[in-house]
């Protein structure tokens, strides 16, 4: 692909930037772009794992063995630990959500998708264009207490590879993305530049 095409839509650069290169283009999703669906989640978690802590501290057994101590024991084992572990869970899964960023190169060669953590490496997939069969696009809905937004995310689905090679069957080449039109110009695009005629629709 030499350089970009005459009409391209307005991609939101807070949801992903678009970079046409020599032979493709590289698509970057940044950390931060599902930043209010990691606040509440992270906020959900800090409370409950504040209470949950409090809750732990008071109703500690304070070394006795009577039955009060141990209903205390019981008590703190069933509900107030778990409540503790979901809190700490929920702000970790808030962390990552809020850090993690997916970088994305296109050519008619290769899909290639790279994870990435507050700027750490932590994953990349390789699929060949010539084996991807089709795209996958799956929506995720958040609760109302996290502000009830749908996200899509896309995968190129490829056929199989033979044991010990480098390339991957599925690769994520979109994420985060709050618009199903975007996900749709996404896809076209990335169809495109692999030159993907039977996978683009």
């Amino acid at each position: 692909m030499n350089g970009a095409p005459a009409i391209a839509p307005q991609w939101p650069a807070d949801v992903v930037r678009v970079s046409y290169l020599a032979h493709g283009v590289r698509l970057h999703f940044p950390a931060l772009r599902r930043w209010r669906y990691a606040l509440r989640l992270a906020l959900i978690g800090g409370v409950l794992f504040l209470m949950s802590l409090y809750a732990a501290i008071a109703f500690a057994p304070a070394g006795g063995s009577g039955a009060g101590a141990m209903l205390a024991l019981v008590l703190t084992s069933a509900v107030v630990y778990p409540v503790l572990a979901f809190g700490a869970w929920f702000v970790l899964v808030a962390l990552y959500a809020a850090g993690n960023s997916l970088t994305v190169e296109i050519d008619p060669a290769v899909i290639r998708a790279q994870r990435r953590w507050c700027g750490i490496a932590l994953s990349e997939r390789i699929v060949d264009c010539a084996a991807v069969t089709g795209f996958k696009v799956e929506q995720a809905t958040s609760s109302r207490g996290l502000g009830g937004g749908t996200y899509y995310r896309l995968t190129a689905v490829g056929a199989g590879f033979p044991a010990g090679t480098p390339r991957a069957m599925h690769v994520t080449v979109a994420d985060g993305v709050p618009d199903e039109s975007l996900i749709d110009a996404i896809k076209a695009l990335i169809a495109r530049c692999a030159q993907l005629r039977s996978a683009a629709g």
